[in-house]
């Protein structure tokens, strides 16, 4: 007989956090090693219980009550206790005594709820030394519809590069991905020795609405777990807040686009997403985000969902994702170009107000 992680939140306080790997690795494990050693936030087991729910769902995270804090990811995959965090090859590895394919310690040091190591005294005022990577799909076989007078692949070429210029000009190094960069495991890997602090992947829904949810970095499904890739992405994003810090951005990015697009968030009694995203619950601690309405007891206009930019071990990850009627209610002939300025400086302003909130986390 299990629990739930809901039910253990409650049988559980709050306090005790990270730090220190205690086996050698190589390859992915080393890149997520890395990734967790250059993070400047702390973790505790507590707040790494109290977010779970963004990275898998609930029904994949499972506690022993014979082991009350003991919980189990995806049958044994990952398993958390009060002084560790460990992934196994085989989820029967950790009832057997197997050693772990990697471990990482939790300090006994107390620190409050998501509570950062350092603060920084200065103001942001732009977004030097912030490196931002694009990504943008360059053609779809939904999009044949001209979007103005433009079809989607002359929109979305100019879309990514009104938005890199718009980054650019307040200070952010930006690259490009697709269509430059081919995304799968090997171009991850690589960039994963000097990844981007953020990645936004612009892209749009195909559903009869007017109305925009960001996704954000998050959600892995419960079949890649069998995969060390997937198993070091989920520990690298528990102990850095990635996928917290991409709910945050994500929300900003919705707030923003409410109201200076006037683009209502995806309500989520209208959303369907088929299992490959979950919600983000409504929750204080998740701070600028309660800007957003709710629903059903989660926050309107933001889901996570399992990206092949997870592979990024970015600060935060997102996908701006606006209804392409909207868009085409939106754009008239002749004024493309317009709309694209507008659209990719109300992104920019989102990224440069979280950012600014949060300048520690994106050092």
């Amino acid at each position: 007989m299990f629990i739930t992680i809901k039910k253990l939140l409650v049988y559980l306080g709050f306090a005790l956090p990270l730090v220190a790997p205690t086996v050698g690795f190589c390859g992915i494990w080393e890149l997520a090693q890395d990734a967790i050693t250059q993070n400047k936030s702390h973790r505790t087991y507590h707040q790494v219980l109290s977010h779970l729910s963004l990275l898998t769902s609930d029904e994949n995270i499972i506690a022993d009550p014979a082991h009350k804090d003991t919980l189990m990811i995806a049958g044994g995959y990952i398993v958390v206790t009060p002084d560790a965090i460990r992934s196994f090859k085989n989820p029967e590895d950790h009832m057997k005594g197997v050693a772990p394919e990697f471990e990482f310690v939790f300090e006994t040091t107390q620190l409050g709820p998501f509570e950062e190591t350092k603060t920084s005294s200065e103001i942001r005022r732009g977004l030097e030394n912030i490196r931002i990577s694009l990504d943008i799909i360059p053609s779809h076989s939904y999009f044949k519809d001209a979007i103005g007078s433009w079809s989607y692949e002359k929109f979305v070429v100019e879309l990514q590069t009104a938005l890199r210029e718009s980054l650019s000009r307040v200070g952010a190094e930006v690259s490009i991905l697709r269509p430059k960069v081919q995304l799968n495991a090997d171009t991850l890997d690589e960039m994963n020795k000097n990844p981007a602090h953020i990645v936004i992947s612009t892209q749009f829904n195909n559903s009869q609405q007017e109305c925009m949810v960001t996704f954000c970095g998050g959600n892995i499904l419960k079949a890649g777990f069998n995969s060390d890739t997937q198993r070091a992405r989920f520990i690298e994003a528990a102990l850095t807040g990635k996928h917290i810090y991409s709910a945050g951005l994500g929300a900003c990015i919705a707030k923003h686009c409410q109201t200076k697009l006037n683009v209502q968030p995806l309500g989520w009694e209208h959303a369907s997403f088929e299992g490959n995203a979950c919600a983000v619950p409504a929750s204080a601690v998740l701070g600028p985000v309660g800007e957003l309405q709710e629903s059903k007891g989660n926050f309107n206009g933001i889901a996570m969902r399992n990206l092949i930019h997870n592979g990024l071990f970015a600060k935060a990850v997102v996908i701006p994702f606006p209804d392409m009627k909207w868009i085409c209610s939106e754009i008239e002939a002749g004024h493309e170009f317009e709309w694209i300025a507008k659209y990719s400086q109300t992104i920019t302003e989102a990224v440069l107000d979280y950012v600014s909130n949060h300048s520690v986390v994106f050092e």
